[in-house]
Protein backbone atom coordinates (compact mmCIF):
# COMPACT_ATOMS: atom_id res chain seq x y z
CA UNK A 1 0.00 0.00 0.00
CA UNK A 2 1.30 3.32 -0.85
CA UNK A 3 0.14 6.36 1.69
CA UNK A 4 1.06 10.00 0.53
CA UNK A 5 1.33 12.67 2.93
CA UNK A 6 1.25 16.49 1.76
CA UNK A 7 1.35 19.79 3.85
CA UNK A 8 0.52 22.23 1.10
CA UNK A 9 -0.16 22.78 -2.25
CA UNK A 10 -0.25 26.44 -3.46
CA UNK A 11 -0.02 28.92 -6.75
CA UNK A 12 1.78 31.40 -4.88
CA UNK A 13 4.23 30.16 -1.74
CA UNK A 14 2.98 31.89 1.53
CA UNK A 15 5.58 33.83 2.90
CA UNK A 16 4.67 31.46 6.34
CA UNK A 17 5.53 27.88 4.12
CA UNK A 18 8.48 30.13 1.90
CA UNK A 19 11.74 29.32 4.63
CA UNK A 20 9.35 25.92 6.08
CA UNK A 21 9.03 23.26 3.47
CA UNK A 22 8.50 22.78 -0.65
CA UNK A 23 5.04 23.32 -1.96
CA UNK A 24 3.69 21.92 -4.20
CA UNK A 25 1.48 23.46 -7.34
CA UNK A 26 -1.94 23.05 -7.79
CA UNK A 27 -1.05 20.88 -11.38
CA UNK A 28 1.60 18.81 -10.38
CA UNK A 29 -0.72 18.01 -7.42
CA UNK A 30 -3.91 16.87 -10.16
CA UNK A 31 -1.07 15.20 -12.24
CA UNK A 32 0.19 13.38 -9.03
CA UNK A 33 -3.87 12.13 -8.93
CA UNK A 34 -4.01 11.32 -12.25
CA UNK A 35 -1.03 9.64 -12.41
CA UNK A 36 -1.49 7.51 -8.86
CA UNK A 37 -5.77 6.72 -10.49
CA UNK A 38 -3.74 5.03 -13.34
CA UNK A 39 -1.94 2.73 -11.24
CA UNK A 40 -3.64 2.54 -7.97
CA UNK A 41 -6.87 2.27 -5.99
CA UNK A 42 -7.37 4.91 -3.56
CA UNK A 43 -8.85 3.64 -0.69
CA UNK A 44 -10.80 4.92 2.39
CA UNK A 45 -9.14 5.16 6.15
CA UNK A 46 -12.09 2.82 7.22
CA UNK A 47 -11.14 0.15 4.59
CA UNK A 48 -7.65 0.65 6.14
CA UNK A 49 -8.95 -0.01 9.31
CA UNK A 50 -11.18 -3.15 8.53
CA UNK A 51 -8.51 -4.80 6.08
CA UNK A 52 -5.77 -4.10 9.36
CA UNK A 53 -8.04 -5.85 11.79
CA UNK A 54 -8.91 -8.83 8.99
CA UNK A 55 -5.09 -9.45 8.77
CA UNK A 56 -2.95 -6.79 8.93
CA UNK A 57 -2.15 -7.49 5.32
CA UNK A 58 -2.62 -4.76 2.75
CA UNK A 59 -2.92 -5.11 -1.28
CA UNK A 60 0.05 -3.73 -3.04
CA UNK A 61 -2.34 -1.36 -5.64
CA UNK A 62 -3.95 0.55 -2.55
CA UNK A 63 -3.19 3.94 -2.32
CA UNK A 64 -4.57 6.42 0.42
CA UNK A 65 -4.16 10.15 0.39
CA UNK A 66 -2.97 12.24 3.69
CA UNK A 67 -2.77 15.99 4.65
CA UNK A 68 -0.93 17.26 7.57
CA UNK A 69 -0.61 20.15 10.13
CA UNK A 70 -4.63 21.56 8.85
CA UNK A 71 -3.38 24.13 6.92
CA UNK A 72 -6.71 26.09 5.15
CA UNK A 73 -5.85 25.56 1.62
CA UNK A 74 -6.39 21.98 2.25
CA UNK A 75 -10.18 22.39 2.59
CA UNK A 76 -9.77 24.26 -1.00
CA UNK A 77 -7.75 21.50 -2.20
CA UNK A 78 -10.49 19.03 -0.96
CA UNK A 79 -13.64 20.31 -2.66
CA UNK A 80 -11.54 21.69 -5.94
CA UNK A 81 -9.85 18.27 -6.66
CA UNK A 82 -10.64 15.41 -4.20
CA UNK A 83 -14.80 15.29 -3.99
CA UNK A 84 -15.36 16.01 -7.84
CA UNK A 85 -12.85 13.28 -8.67
CA UNK A 86 -14.35 10.99 -5.47
CA UNK A 87 -10.68 10.37 -4.21
CA UNK A 88 -10.90 9.86 -0.10
CA UNK A 89 -8.65 11.35 1.97
CA UNK A 90 -7.10 11.85 6.14
CA UNK A 91 -6.43 15.20 7.42
CA UNK A 92 -4.36 15.30 10.10
CA UNK A 93 -5.32 17.83 12.63
CA UNK A 94 -3.22 19.91 15.42
CA UNK A 95 -5.70 20.63 18.05
CA UNK A 96 -4.19 24.21 19.18
CA UNK A 97 -4.02 25.30 14.94
CA UNK A 98 -7.65 24.12 14.52
CA UNK A 99 -9.60 27.77 14.22
CA UNK A 100 -6.45 29.48 14.21
CA UNK A 101 -5.97 29.32 18.07
CA UNK A 102 -2.18 29.24 17.91
CA UNK A 103 0.34 29.57 15.22
CA UNK A 104 2.77 26.89 14.51
CA UNK A 105 5.90 28.46 15.87
CA UNK A 106 8.19 27.35 12.68
CA UNK A 107 5.48 29.11 10.20
CA UNK A 108 6.68 32.52 12.73
CA UNK A 109 9.68 32.22 11.34
CA UNK A 110 9.51 31.22 7.94
CA UNK A 111 7.40 34.72 7.83
CA UNK A 112 9.98 36.40 10.67
CA UNK A 113 13.12 35.35 8.15
CA UNK A 114 11.25 36.72 4.93
CA UNK A 115 10.16 40.29 7.10
CA UNK A 116 14.28 40.35 7.77
CA UNK A 117 15.14 39.75 4.50
CA UNK A 118 13.12 42.75 3.71
CA UNK A 119 14.06 45.25 6.13
CA UNK A 120 16.91 47.51 5.63
CA UNK A 121 17.71 47.94 9.41
CA UNK A 122 20.26 45.30 9.53
CA UNK A 123 23.82 44.19 8.52
CA UNK A 124 24.26 41.71 6.17
CA UNK A 125 25.94 39.86 9.26
CA UNK A 126 23.43 40.39 11.77
CA UNK A 127 20.66 39.36 9.39
CA UNK A 128 22.38 36.17 8.86
CA UNK A 129 23.05 35.63 12.65
CA UNK A 130 19.35 36.24 13.24
CA UNK A 131 17.98 34.40 10.31
CA UNK A 132 20.23 31.27 11.46
CA UNK A 133 18.82 32.16 15.23
CA UNK A 134 15.08 31.76 14.11
CA UNK A 135 15.21 29.05 11.78
CA UNK A 136 15.84 26.87 15.04
CA UNK A 137 14.16 28.48 17.01
CA UNK A 138 11.56 26.64 18.76
CA UNK A 139 8.72 26.41 21.44
CA UNK A 140 11.35 26.64 24.37
CA UNK A 141 13.95 29.00 23.21
CA UNK A 142 11.81 31.85 21.57
CA UNK A 143 11.65 33.58 25.18
CA UNK A 144 15.71 33.72 25.41
CA UNK A 145 16.05 35.32 22.07
CA UNK A 146 17.57 38.86 21.86
CA UNK A 147 14.26 41.88 22.60
CA UNK A 148 15.25 42.84 19.03
CA UNK A 149 14.39 39.16 17.63
CA UNK A 150 11.58 38.84 19.78
CA UNK A 151 10.40 42.09 18.43
CA UNK A 152 10.22 40.60 14.90
CA UNK A 153 8.81 37.24 16.01
CA UNK A 154 6.32 39.16 17.51
CA UNK A 155 5.33 41.26 14.27
CA UNK A 156 5.80 38.12 12.43
CA UNK A 157 3.44 35.90 14.24
CA UNK A 158 0.70 39.21 13.66
CA UNK A 159 1.60 38.63 10.07
CA UNK A 160 0.78 34.76 9.89
CA UNK A 161 -2.21 35.12 11.97
CA UNK A 162 -3.69 37.84 9.96
CA UNK A 163 -3.58 34.78 7.32
CA UNK A 164 -6.21 32.90 8.68
CA UNK A 165 -3.76 29.70 7.22
CA UNK A 166 -5.31 26.92 8.92
CA UNK A 167 -8.62 25.17 8.82
CA UNK A 168 -11.85 26.44 10.89
CA UNK A 169 -13.69 23.70 12.95
CA UNK A 170 -16.68 24.36 10.69
CA UNK A 171 -14.56 23.26 7.69
CA UNK A 172 -12.79 20.25 9.63
CA UNK A 173 -16.98 19.39 10.82
CA UNK A 174 -17.61 19.84 6.45
CA UNK A 175 -15.26 17.73 5.68
CA UNK A 176 -15.71 14.91 7.65
CA UNK A 177 -19.30 15.30 6.72
CA UNK A 178 -18.23 14.50 3.08
CA UNK A 179 -16.41 11.03 3.79
CA UNK A 180 -13.51 12.24 4.47
CA UNK A 181 -11.33 11.08 7.74
CA UNK A 182 -10.23 13.29 10.42
CA UNK A 183 -6.45 12.39 12.11
CA UNK A 184 -4.80 13.79 15.09
CA UNK A 185 -1.00 15.19 15.11
CA UNK A 186 -0.65 16.26 18.71
CA UNK A 187 -1.89 19.03 20.54
CA UNK A 188 1.01 21.82 20.19
CA UNK A 189 2.84 19.79 17.10
CA UNK A 190 5.78 18.97 19.37
CA UNK A 191 8.74 16.96 19.15
CA UNK A 192 7.94 14.09 21.11
CA UNK A 193 11.27 13.18 21.65
CA UNK A 194 11.39 16.57 23.38
CA UNK A 195 8.59 15.29 25.81
CA UNK A 196 10.60 14.88 29.45
CA UNK A 197 8.31 11.29 30.25
CA UNK A 198 6.40 8.65 28.41
CA UNK A 199 3.40 9.69 30.50
CA UNK A 200 4.12 13.09 28.50
CA UNK A 201 3.98 11.46 25.57
CA UNK A 202 1.02 9.33 25.81
CA UNK A 203 -0.46 12.94 26.81
CA UNK A 204 0.15 14.66 23.83
CA UNK A 205 -1.25 11.38 21.67
CA UNK A 206 -4.33 10.54 23.59
CA UNK A 207 -5.20 14.27 24.53
CA UNK A 208 -5.38 14.98 20.61
CA UNK A 209 -7.20 11.77 19.88
CA UNK A 210 -9.42 12.50 21.89
CA UNK A 211 -10.12 16.61 20.79
CA UNK A 212 -10.77 14.87 17.30
CA UNK A 213 -13.22 12.02 18.22
CA UNK A 214 -15.06 13.84 20.49
CA UNK A 215 -14.47 17.44 18.11
CA UNK A 216 -15.26 16.10 14.44
CA UNK A 217 -17.42 12.50 15.38
CA UNK A 218 -14.08 10.62 14.09
CA UNK A 219 -14.24 6.72 14.59
CA UNK A 220 -11.04 5.49 15.98
CA UNK A 221 -9.31 8.29 15.14
CA UNK A 222 -5.64 8.10 13.76
CA UNK A 223 -2.58 9.56 14.87
CA UNK A 224 0.25 10.59 12.63
CA UNK A 225 3.21 11.76 14.51
CA UNK A 226 4.80 15.55 14.14
CA UNK A 227 7.87 15.66 12.27
CA UNK A 228 8.55 12.24 12.46
CA UNK A 229 8.60 9.52 15.95
CA UNK A 230 12.10 8.80 17.29
CA UNK A 231 12.83 5.67 18.98
CA UNK A 232 11.30 6.16 22.08
CA UNK A 233 8.20 7.63 20.81
CA UNK A 234 7.39 4.58 18.81
CA UNK A 235 8.69 2.48 21.77
CA UNK A 236 6.18 4.32 23.82
CA UNK A 237 2.73 3.42 21.51
CA UNK A 238 4.08 0.03 21.11
CA UNK A 239 4.08 -0.85 24.80
CA UNK A 240 0.77 1.61 25.12
CA UNK A 241 -1.10 0.18 21.74
CA UNK A 242 -0.30 -3.18 21.01
CA UNK A 243 -3.41 -5.33 21.24
CA UNK A 244 -5.65 -2.38 20.77
CA UNK A 245 -6.81 -3.66 17.36
CA UNK A 246 -8.81 -0.22 16.45
CA UNK A 247 -5.79 2.36 16.52
CA UNK A 248 -3.85 3.39 13.68
CA UNK A 249 -0.78 5.53 13.76
CA UNK A 250 1.37 6.96 10.65
CA UNK A 251 4.73 8.13 10.07
CA UNK A 252 7.38 8.78 7.80
CA UNK A 253 10.57 6.66 7.60
CA UNK A 254 10.62 3.04 9.21
CA UNK A 255 12.29 1.33 11.98
CA UNK A 256 12.85 -2.41 12.07
CA UNK A 257 10.92 -2.37 15.60
CA UNK A 258 7.94 -1.11 14.07
CA UNK A 259 4.61 -1.79 15.43
CA UNK A 260 2.47 -3.37 12.84
CA UNK A 261 -0.41 -1.05 13.67
CA UNK A 262 2.30 1.68 12.55
CA UNK A 263 1.47 2.85 8.83
CA UNK A 264 4.33 4.42 6.92
CA UNK A 265 3.59 7.22 4.08
CA UNK A 266 5.86 8.84 1.82
CA UNK A 267 6.63 12.55 1.82
CA UNK A 268 5.44 13.99 -1.56
CA UNK A 269 7.92 16.98 -1.59
CA UNK A 270 7.95 16.98 -5.28
CA UNK A 271 5.80 15.69 -8.08
CA UNK A 272 5.61 12.11 -8.65
CA UNK A 273 5.71 12.57 -12.73
CA UNK A 274 9.23 14.61 -11.89
CA UNK A 275 10.83 11.23 -10.25
CA UNK A 276 9.81 8.96 -13.59
CA UNK A 277 7.41 7.01 -11.48
CA UNK A 278 9.55 5.64 -8.89
CA UNK A 279 6.97 4.47 -6.78
CA UNK A 280 4.13 3.73 -9.80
Amino acid sequence: MLVLVYHAVHRIQPDYLKHLLPVCRPGDFLSDLELLAKNYEFVTFEQICDRYTQNGRFPENWCHITFDDGYANQYELAMEYLLPMGIPATFFVTKDFVDNKAMFYRNVASRAIEDLKESRRFSECQMLQYAELISKSNLRTCDKMPDELRALLAKAHQGVLDQFPFMSSEQICFLQRKGFSIGAHGIKHRKLSECDSADEILDEIQDSITFVEDTFSQKNAPFAFPFSGDERSRAVIREKYTGDSQRLFFDVGHSGFDPPFLVRRWAENQPIAARAGAEV
